[in-house]
């Protein structure tokens, strides 16, 4: 008797701990050129991997270890400035869908170059312990190239024997 007890205890404990959210993606690699871009922005995708819809919280967990984020903001549900710890709504996620509504920046602290990581944890609304906690590294690399914009191209080129000239243009 004593045995089958204790199976349907370690059962229900397992059972009861289940955690509801998964990683979908995390951008593995955020590069940021200190010298000419202001912040770095990564994008965090969440399932929820349970039968019902759930409502979950945001808290930054832990900004940084190197000293080179000087700060960070988010948006979840709201978009929230530096120094906002833990986002005051809400984001619904249907059952085993996908959630885009997450991205974290983090600014840069002087012209510093190297990795840092902020540490985000998602957690469910009616269940602090059903949470799932996902790193976001940047890199700060003064050699690192921006994207640049796409120059079109345009010739121009006269027809002597017509006095007109040819203009063209990508549409």
């Amino acid at each position: 008797m004593k045995q089958i007890f204790t199976f349907f205890s370690i059962c229900l404990a397992l059972a009861s701990s289940g955690q509801s959210l998964s990683l979908h993606h995390v951008d593995s690699l955020v590069v940021v050129n200190p010298n000419s871009m202001p912040y770095g922005l990564g994008h965090i995708q969440l399932i929820n991997s349970d039968t019902i819809a759930h409502d979950y919280y945001l808290k930054v967990a832990r900004l940084g270890s190197t000293g080179l984020v000087d700060s960070n903001s988010f948006c979840f549900d709201l978009c929230y400035g530096a120094g906002t710890t833990t986002s005051m709504g809400t984001v619904n996620i249907a059952s085993l869908a996908i959630s885009y509504d997450f991205s974290g920046y983090a600014y840069v602290l002087n012209s510093n170059v190297g990795l840092d990581t902020i540490w985000y944890t998602f957690f469910n609304a009616l269940d602090p312990n059903d949470s799932l906690q996902v790193p976001l590294a940047f890199s700060f690399d003064a050699t690192a190239s921006q994207n640049e914009s796409v120059k079109t191209t345009v010739s121009i080129y006269p027809n002597p024997a017509r006095d007109v000239l040819f203009v063209n243009y990508p549409a």
